[in-house]
């Protein structure tokens, strides 16, 4: 899920000494536009540092945090002095909303009719290979799944409890 995404930026002359600078408002737009874009989940926020000069070959790193929860950090890298950034995502993740789906309907299979999953949000940052638990309950009764994911990201999972 790793890609690497290059963007031109509006860069401003400082007043004093005219130096060129990184407008914080626009790095911090873009790299939230481009991260949902890259992880599927819109952004809720993003936090870049401010008071960045533009020079070639600097980098910097960027936090995203997602609506419906969870936050990646971004590394970025100034390609040129004229403002131009890559960006790629530190690591990898996992999409909560879908692996809260799948885990739903594996409890539904094995009887575990209208339990709720809770992975912990939108996006899970996870390294691989990795695990995550998520929570799961069905009516006052509650348990735990591990999930385990590999570096070909295929998935295995655990219900560690009973329901």
């Amino acid at each position: 899920m790793m890609r690497r995404t290059t963007l031109g930026l509006l860069i401003l002359v400082a007043c004093g000494g005219g130096k060129k600078s990184l407008d914080q408002a626009d790095v911090q737009a873009k790299v939230g536009a481009e991260a949902a874009d890259q992880v599927g989940v819109a952004a809720a926020s993003t936090t870049c540092p401010g008071g960045l000069k533009a020079a070639a070959g600097t980098s910097f790193s960027c936090d995203v945090t997602f609506q419906g929860g969870g936050k990646l950090t971004f590394k970025v890298d100034q390609t040129d002095a004229a403002g131009s950034l890559s960006f790629s995502p530190v690591g990898d993740w996992l999409l909560g909303d879908k692996m809260e789906t799948d885990l739903i309907t594996e409890m539904f299979l094995i009887g575990n009719r209208d339990a709720a999953v809770d992975c912990g949000g939108a996006v899970v940052p996870i390294t691989l290979p990795g695990s995550i638990q998520c929570s799961v309950t069905r009516g006052s009764a509650s348990a735990k799944i591990e999930v385990a994911v590999d570096a070909q990201r295929n998935v295995d999972w655990k219900l560690v409890g009973t329901l």
